[in-house]
């Protein structure tokens, strides 16, 4: 749960890191190096999205690991979820780490 909150608030942060960027490009530079800080939203977004979802299968999985505590029969564990949220943060994280390298490039 802390986790996908962590998540969306670094989202919300990415995002108006985004429009700062965006700003003070906007009266700096030219505007052939104002196109290519585009994305922080999108992935500012993107983020927010993830930490929501991460907020769900963690609540999901909450629900279903104490139903299972509760009852007599055995279970497995199913890490599915967790290794396709490790992707979509892999992948996130390969994104912004793009849109930073670019925008430190064009400053």
């Amino acid at each position: 749960m802390r986790t996908g909150i962590s998540i969306t608030a670094f989202g919300f942060a990415l995002e108006r890191f985004g429009l700062l960027l965006h700003s003070i490009a906007k009266s700096l530079l030219a505007k052939s190096s104002l196109e290519q800080l585009q994305g922080g939203r999108e992935a500012g977004i993107a983020m927010v999205v993830a930490g929501l979802l991460t907020l769900a299968v963690a609540t999901w999985r909450f629900v279903a690991t104490a139903k299972r505590i509760q009852s007599e029969e055995p279970f497995t564990y199913n890490i599915r979820p967790v290794v396709a949220l490790g992707g979509i943060m892999l992948l996130l994280g390969l994104g912004i780490l793009a849109f930073v390298l670019r925008a430190t490039s064009c400053l």
